[in-house]
Formats: structure tokens, sequence, C-alpha cells
């Protein structure tokens, strides 16, 4: 409840005068440095000062996003991380707890209405949030709320560089950019797997699993399924349906597509309206993990588009 109300269409809409500020501040820094790293110099400071500024997290802490961020996915999402992975994920673990558990301490001294005083007052009562649940969802919320979104921009930058015709219809249909984002989401597949405990023991496709056994779902192959969508492998930005598994379904749906949409929505249309995209890394540079799709970097060369 607590997490539906701090990502309400009305608190998404406080954010939005911000981050078309931001936004802006970035294309302008862009275009001065023609030459960039996507997502250090665009897309995590977008998306990171975005869900700080919604919980109410200093924005001293946008320099360790993306340690906290690698150290996470790494750890948790690769089948069989290394001890390696798996002390740089409690490194960044319980550095964020520290923050959270100090900005817990001044909610509480002095509240006020933003993410983090919500869910300090979702901790009182007898059924009330434990401090274990309170750190865990912060942590899952700032990570979640900047690191997929993230990502999605810089796999969408570039598909779209790959893909001019699909940037001219997206510049060309504004106001059908639910849809543009959904295809875009779906064509890169950011969200790959999720993980499911086994429940019970059952056959699938002549495959024995036992309860117990760890099954990954593969969002990213049901993304490209042809049963479900005409030339899968095809980014077509006309496409529309919303059958994209990309945010989840029901009660995994994801709780902050709202803010993550609006985001999506700002940036692409913005960065392409501005600059034609030309990306230098051959092949991508990916980063572990199996749950989600994320790269270590990606090099492109911008110049301001031509206006008529």
């Amino acid at each position: 409840k607590p997490m539906n109300a701090a990502f309400s269409q009305k608190n998404i809409n406080h954010v939005r005068p911000d981050l078309a500020r931001r936004l802006e501040q970035l294309l302008d820094e862009t275009e001065a440095k023609g030459a960039i790293e996507i997502i250090d110099d665009v897309a995590r400071p977008l998306t990171g000062t975005t869900i700080m500024s919604l919980m109410g997290v200093p924005q001293e802490h946008l320099v360790n996003l993306r340690d906290w961020a690698n150290g996470i996915v790494y750890a948790l999402g690769t089948p069989r991380p290394s001890v390696e992975l798996l002390e740089a994920g409690e490194r960044a673990m319980q550095e964020m707890d520290a923050l959270f558990t100090a900005e817990l301490i001044k909610r509480r001294a002095r509240p006020t209405d933003d993410f983090l005083s919500v869910l300090a007052k979702a901790m009182e009562g007898e059924n009330g949030l434990t401090h274990a649940e309170f750190l865990g969802t912060c942590v899952n919320t700032l990570l979640a709320g900047h690191e997929s979104t993230a990502s999605t921009m810089a796999f969408g930058t570039a598909a779209l560089a790959e893909h001019p015709e699909q940037v001219e219809y997206m510049l060309a249909n504004a106001g059908k950019m639910p849809d543009i984002l959904d295809e875009i989401s779906r064509y890169v597949g950011m969200s790959a797997s999720q993980a499911r405990l086994a429940s019970d023991d059952f056959i699938w496709h002549g495959q024995r699993v036992r309860k117990g056994d760890t099954v990954y779902l593969w969002i990213s192959a049901a993304s490209r399924d042809p049963s479900a969508y005409a030339d899968p492998n095809r980014l077509d930005l006309s496409r529309t349906g919303g059958n994209s598994l990309i945010f989840g379904r029901g009660i995994h749906f994801c709780v902050g597509h709202l803010l993550a949409k609006l985001q999506l929505g700002a940036f692409f249309p913005a960065f392409f309206a501005r600059f034609n995209v030309e990306i230098l890394d051959d092949p991508l540079d990916f980063s572990g993990g199996y749950a989600f799709r994320t790269l270590s970097t990606m090099r492109a060369r911008v110049t301001p588009r031509a206006t008529s």
C-alpha cells in the first residue's frame, strides 16, 4: 500500500517538471561533448536523479549508484556468482543499508511527505514493517527505480540508431507513445527472466521439475514468441496491443511502471529529435546476469539533427 501510494499518478506528475529540466540539462551537456558514454553521461544521471528525488534520498549519493547497481545485479542476477561478486554485492548492500538507516532516523525526528517518510510511518504498529523490510524495500526501489529504466534507455538508443525509419515514425507520432514504448521495451528485452521456486512436483514438456527447484521464466523468449507477435524479431513501433510482459503481470506487475514510462517517454523523443546517433561499440559491452540484460558501457557519437 505505501509503495502504491508513493508511485501514484499524482506523485509521478510532481516529478515531471524536474525531469524535464534535468533532461534538457543533460542534452545540452551531450551536445557540448559530441562523444558520450550513454549510461553514465545521460541514462543513469537522469533516472537516478528522478528516483532519488521521489524517494527523498540526498542527491550526493548519485555518484554511488553505478557501483551499488552493479554489485547487486551481478550478485543476485547470476545463477552461480563467484565469491568476489557476492562480496561486492554485500558491500553495496551494507552501504545502502547504512544510508537508509540514517535517513530513517531523520524521518522519525522530522517526518515529511516523501517516500521514506511514508515507509517510516508504515513501520508503526504491531503489524508494521520490520527494519529489514524497510531496508529491503528501499534498496529494491532505489535500484530497480533507476537501473532498469537506464538500461532500457541504453538498449533502446542502440535499437533506434539502427532503425532510422522507426525514429521518424516515433517523432511523427507523439500521440502513440504508449504503444511505441511498449514495442521498444519488448524488442530490447531489458527484463530477461524471473526466477521462481516450484511449489510442487510437475512435468513441463517432458522436463521433470521438483518442489523447491529454481525455475527461470524467460520473458525475453515470450517477447519474441511468433504466436504472440507477427515478425517478432523486427522493431515495429506501429504495433498495437500492449502485450509486452516487461512490466510483469498480476501481483508481479511493476509498481514503478508509471515512473519508468514517464522517463522513457520524455527521453527517446527528445534525444532523437535533437541528435543523430552513432553507436561506437560493436559488439555491445554486456554485463553479467540472467534476470536483467545490462551494459557495462555504451559509447556513442551524437551530432545535432538538421532542422527544416
